[in-house]
């Protein structure tokens, strides 16, 4: 029987030891190399997003005859390689990276930098001929921008930003009499030095002058005018303020100030819901350079009356302003809510030769002039809101023959050189208007049956407010915004 002896434990054990020592020799030595082999595949795999880029670039911005279109530098990331076919790898490991080709135009030469990331380690800005001496870095993404170049294009496959939001133009509320060509009617005037002269003194203000920015909207849209999606403002439905004024409220006949309003273009017969104008009329020809509205050449004319009646509430004129189905109130639509029912004082006074605020104080006053009121929420300008829509200096000449100077003209932006009604009766079957030379007149006008220009007028409520700003400024292009 033969002798077998095996491994003793001390034997065993030495050569367990020995193992694990040549085992630690080998990690230590081959790990770095399994990892620099790893990132050396990753930067082979930057040069090949590299020529798909240059294939991209190739066929995307060179032109037949070798020159270079469009921006002469370009980034392209991974993802917009691997949508339009150039790169087919990376995309479902989920790699991330892009790749910027820059064209020296002196040199004519191109240069190529990328950066990639294979969730573990990145190459950033690492250009083709020095890649092989960049190791790569630890991190989880690579820049999809080429590192923010902002001075390069667009990546197309990016999405857009959203848009930072227009900022809201600055708005205040309206302060009418503290308005660039306001006078206010709370003190004496001195005009032109030659004396004082007290004013309407009712502690209001108006617009004088020859063309204030006193242009509001007040129409559907308005409300939108300023951010571009109106359908009306500033192009349509313009107004004019003509100031902010006491009035007489129903039934009891208190008196408030409110905003008063005239339409800046005459109505025609669409506005007022009639098939027909009694007449066509122009401006007249050696002042039409001063017309202040957007009106065309010829404008529709309206009678008060066809039975010869100067009495407002019964003319057609106030029916088709006020109470037929389809009025100018009615076409309003849901901007009429926002007028004040007023008491209007229709009549009579007895000449126009006197100034505006001997005017004024007729049409204010039962017992001086003013006989009928009628309640309603349309109605014309009165012959001393165009005197005072001249300026200062105009204020101590009477309305019948001194206001068609041609000084007088120019210095009044309610003259616009049309035969135009205003609300105010005479007692001898006539009508007050302003004619086509600048003159108040009844005496020597025709009767209430011809044909003249109208522009509507009202009142705003006390809750409707104006706003003005840096885009709102009063001016016919950037009108005030009603609110």
């Amino acid at each position: 029987m033969k002798n077998r002896k095996g491994f003793t434990l001390i034997e065993l054990i030495a050569v367990i030891v020995i193992l694990g020592v040549i085992v630690l020799i080998a990690t230590t030595s081959i790990g770095p190399l399994i990892t620099r082999a790893r990132k050396g595949a990753l930067g082979e795999e930057g040069l090949h997003m590299i020529e798909a880029a240059k294939f991209a670039y190739q066929t995307e911005e060179i032109e037949d005859s070798g020159k270079v279109k469009g921006s002469s530098s370009k980034c392209y990331s991974l993802s917009y390689l691997n949508n339009n076919n150039y790169f087919d790898k990376g995309e479902k490991e989920g790699y991330t990276g892009s790749v910027l080709i820059e064209y020296d135009e002196e040199t004519e030469s191109y240069s190529y930098k990328f950066w990639l990331s294979n969730g573990t380690y990145v190459f950033n800005n690492v250009g083709e001929e020095v890649y092989e001496a960049e190791l790569g870095k630890d991190g989880k993404t690579a820049s999809e921008n080429c590192g923010g170049q902002e001075d390069y294009e667009k990546d197309p496959t990016l999405p857009d930003p959203e848009p930072e939001p227009e900022p809201e133009p600055e708005e205040e509320l309206l302060d009418v009499c503290s308005s660039p060509g306001v006078i206010k009617h709370d003190k004496t005037i001195d005009v032109n030095g030659d004396g004082e002269y007290e004013d309407a003194g009712d502690g209001g203000c108006r617009y004088s002058g020859n063309n204030p920015n006193n242009f509001i909207c007040f129409g559907p849209g308005s409300e939108n005018y300023n951010n571009g999606t109106s359908t009306t403002c500033p192009d349509k439905n313009l107004y004019r303020i003509i100031g902010y004024v006491p009035v007489q409220l129903p039934p009891n006949g208190t008196k408030e100030n409110r905003i008063k309003v005239i339409k800046s273009e005459y109505v025609t017969r669409d506005d007022l819901g009639m098939e027909y104008a009694d007449d066509t009329l122009t401006f007249y020809s050696k002042y039409k350079i001063l017309k202040r509205v957007k009106a065309d050449e010829k404008i529709d004319g309206f009678s008060w009356d066809d039975y010869k009646k100067n009495e407002w509430e019964k003319s057609t004129l106030y029916q088709a302003l006020n109470t037929n189905s389809n009025s100018f109130l009615n076409n309003l639509e849901n901007w009429a809510n926002k007028i004040e029912t007023v008491k209007w004082n229709a009549g009579w006074c007895y000449d126009s030769k006197k100034t505006p605020q001997e005017m004024y104080d007729e049409e204010r006053y039962k017992e001086t002039g003013a006989e009928t009121q009628v309640s309603a929420k349309i109605g014309l300008m009165y012959p001393s809101d165009y005197g005072y829509a001249s300026s200062k200096e105009n204020w101590t000449s009477n309305l019948w023959n001194r206001y068609s100077t041609d000084k007088n003209r120019e210095n009044n932006w309610l003259f616009n050189a049309v035969d135009e009604w205003t609300i105010l009766t005479n007692s001898s079957r006539r009508a007050f208007n302003v004619d086509c030379f600048g003159d108040v007149d009844a005496h020597f006008s025709g009767t209430v049956r011809d044909p003249y220009g109208v522009r509507p007028v009202f009142y705003l409520k006390s809750s409707v407010t104006i706003k003005a700003g840096d885009e709102i400024d009063g001016s016919d292009s950037k009108p005030f915004k009603v609110s």
